[in-house]
């Protein structure tokens, strides 16, 4: 179909404002509304001319009639998700670079819904940003938006969970679907211009917003009303300035610790008792236990950059740097030794700083515990009424609000009239409260 090859679509590097490259994928999401096979050259030349890695394609309406190869792209690794219960509509394609390293979860499939799941991970990222989640969906607009949504929650709790700095990219054509659960993850919608008339429908959510460029909305593809939407990574993203800080602390060496413990267990404490009052006993002590400390674990500095994780330690600091050395000098089976230790060194940290957190929450205020728990999974303080920006009056607000608890219990079966009607009044006459 093409007499292009895949050497006529380039990975290039991206730089970014600190002198290193980390290759962010650019995207390309497009309402194809069917006849996809006609319109296959018609995509080929803009995905080429755009230079884009991951092109999203909503309502393809492909089924398994229709062939791989008939919607075949040189360079690029297709996945599809075709509707199998018989509807006719819908469906997703999703082409990748082939040299981008973007895995495809399978784990993560369901056939509830039309949602396809990615996970890019490249060889150099930054420390901000460990792995991208990218969830590519169609929402039909009368689906179930409860089942959508728990979906999307559920499959991003779980690769969260594995990969703490987890970016993520929700990209497609949502329709009408609630977005207040999605905001409040926190994601934000990043698309601020109409995609389909007057109406924005295929929106882009992401965590990751200042690693990326204001989205461009490109022309329709050929009978589709539909506009499409590019996402191209920002050349300058706004990163936190390292900066060294400088920390006060004794001392934390054990053998010192071991001979201050030796000289307070043989100290002769005579002096002490003979004192004639006990104003005179404490500030002996005082004086004396300071002393001691001043001598065997003196007020040291300790230099901390401001971007390092709280766990991270002198020691482990010089542990990276000597694994390094090793690996730049060629010594293998150093390097190999030294990568083992650091590895164990920082699940130990880890955990140890992670249990001794969770320690102190038991003694803090339970009012305190939510906000101490976001500041260590590091979640933004956001306003938890933010989501009730209604633009309607107060009553309506009233009833929006009552819609949703009363939709909690909406599963449950309705209380049976006659039952209630044959209800006595069997309760004593102690229980009763006579207002005073």
């Amino acid at each position: 179909m093409f007499d292009a090859s895949a050497d006529d679509i380039p990975i290039r590097p991206r730089p970014v404002s600190n002198g290193f490259s980390f290759y962010f994928p650019r995207f390309w999401i497009c309402n194809a509304r069917g006849g996809l096979c006609s319109k296959i050259d018609e995509i080929f030349e803009i995905i080429k001319a755009n230079n884009i890695d991951i092109v999203v394609i909503v309502e393809t309406w492909l089924h398994c009639g229709i062939n791989d190869d008939l919607v075949y792209i040189p360079g690029y690794t297709l996945y599809r998700k075709d509707r199998s219960d018989g509807r006719t509509g819908g469906g997703i394609l999703v082409y990748i670079k082939d040299q981008l390293p973007c895995q495809l979860q399978p784990q993560l499939d369901t056939t509830d819904v039309e949602v396809l799941w990615f996970l890019y991970r490249c060889s150099r990222m930054p420390r901000e940003v460990s792995h991208i989640l990218i969830g590519a969906l169609y929402h039909p607009p009368h689906a179930d938006n409860r089942c959508m949504l728990d979906h999307l929650i559920s499959s991003m709790d779980i690769i969260s969970k594995k990969h703490l700095y987890t970016g993520i990219l929700l990209l497609g054509d949502f329709n009408q679907l609630p977005d207040s659960q999605l905001r409040s993850y926190p994601l934000r919608q990043l698309v601020s211009k109409p995609t389909r008339k007057t109406t924005i429908l295929d929106k882009i959510y992401s965590n990751i917003f200042s690693w990326f460029d204001i989205p461009v909305i490109l022309p329709a593809l050929t009978k589709s009303d539909h506009d499409t939407v590019m996402l191209s990574p920002t050349a300058c993203p706004h990163r936190p300035k390292r900066q060294t800080i400088y920390l006060y602390r004794r001392d934390p060496d054990p053998n010192k610790k071991a001979l201050l413990c030796h000289h307070v267990k043989h100290m002769d404490w005579g002096f002490l008792f003979r004192l004639s009052s006990c104003a005179a006993m404490v500030d002996y002590f005082y004086t004396t236990i300071l002393s001691a400390l001043d001598y065997y674990l003196p007020i040291i500095r300790i230099a901390k950059c401001s971007t390092d994780e709280p766990w991270v330690t002198p020691s482990f600091r010089d542990l990276v740097k000597s694994r390094q050395r090793a690996f730049l000098s060629g010594n293998v089976t150093r390097y190999h030794r030294l990568r083992n230790r650091t590895q164990r060194m920082a699940a130990k940290l880890k955990k140890k700083y992670f249990v001794s957190k969770v320690e102190q929450l038991h003694s803090s205020d339970p009012g305190k515990w939510w906000s101490k728990t976001k500041c260590i999974l590091k979640l933004d303080n956001s306003n938890p009424l933010a989501n009730l920006n209604y633009q309607g009056s107060q009553e309506k607000l009233a009833d929006k609000i009552n819609e949703f608890f009363t939709s909690v219990s909406a599963h449950l079966p309705k209380v049976n009239a006659d039952i209630l009607a044959n209800l006595t009044d069997d309760y004593s006459s102690e229980f009763i409260v006579d207002p005073c």
